[in-house]
């Protein structure tokens, strides 16, 4: 088995998450991947210079392409059967490997998720931190294993008490970190089928966007098949590929100009029209 690192910029913590996965319980056949992605400080010299004597800690460093990209290059140097991921950031436990490949012991398991938790619990900020791990690991699962449930009884309630209703969007700010557009597309047409189960006619729209056509969420690349398209355009692609275009009736587009409470809020205003302008010139370009 194998666990890939990507790192940028992970100089103060690289040692230490290396040292962890080296003192974890494993599998005999056992390799440490780290990959860093184009640091500007002295991640990769660390990683390489600190375990240059264990041949189990393969260090690659590679120009600067975003943590998916990072990931990809590392999944390419291995040939294992079972990869855990890990962010740089992050120690395991000793018994964390053994814990998450036991699962693969049945054959129905493709894929396992960890419970991350904060280390370092010691002021409210990061208390709060925990506790938007707790909710952003347990319970937000939980409820997108039971989308369409939720979702229906919600359109029901809503249509019975005769509300209007002038469209649904369905899931906001998929993130080219985390969400593939194929992927995305998948659960909205799912989510938008048992939508339409219940009325018809009720307009479906998403995902919402928030940043620039030159930021990760709408020009994230991913794949080597399309490495050059963007994600509005792979999006649509996946839709017209399986002919389901017309499920996706409208975009939706969000912004909180006000994220940086600290600053004067007139700069962060004037972007407005640049990121609509953009949204809407990518949109005719797919």
């Amino acid at each position: 088995m194998a666990v890939v690192v990507p790192a940028y910029n992970e100089a103060k913590v690289i040692v230490q998450t290396i040292a962890s996965l080296r003192a974890c319980d494993h599998p005999e056949r056992f390799e440490i991947i780290v990959v860093d992605d184009g640091s500007s400080d002295a991640t990769y010299r660390l990683a390489r210079d600190t375990f240059a004597d264990d041949p189990r800690v393969k260090v690659f460093t590679k120009p600067n392409g975003g943590k998916p990209a990072a990931l990809n290059f590392g999944l390419a140097q291995t040939r294992a059967g079972v990869v855990v991921a890990l962010d740089a950031d992050t120690v395991f436990t000793r018994d964390t490997i053994v814990k998450l490949v036991r699962h693969f012991a049945d054959p129905r398991i493709g894929a396992v998720a960890g419970n991350a938790k904060v280390g370092n619990r010691i002021n409210l900020l990061t208390r709060w931190q925990a506790l938007e791990y707790i909710t952003s690991q347990n319970l937000d699962p939980v409820s997108y294993t039971h989308l369409d449930v939720y979702k229906r009884q919600l359109l029901r309630y809503l249509r019975r008490r005769g509300y209007p209703l002038r469209g649904i969007e369905v899931g906001e700010e998929p993130d080219g970190q985390y969400a593939a557009p194929e992927d995305y597309g998948a659960l909205y047409l799912q989510t938008a089928a048992a939508l339409r189960a219940i009325d018809p006619t009720i307009p479906l729209g998403g995902p919402s966007f928030q940043s620039l056509w030159d930021q990760p969420m709408m020009a994230w690349s991913g794949t080597a098949v399309a490495p050059d398209r963007p994600w509005l355009a792979r999006l649509l692609g996946y839709l017209q590929a399986r002919n389901r275009q017309a499920a996706l009736q409208f975009l939706s587009f969000e912004w909180y100009p006000f994220d940086e409470v600290c600053e004067p809020p007139a700069a962060h205003l004037q972007q407005a029209a640049a990121l609509l302008a953009c949204l809407l010139y990518t949109s005719r370009c797919v």
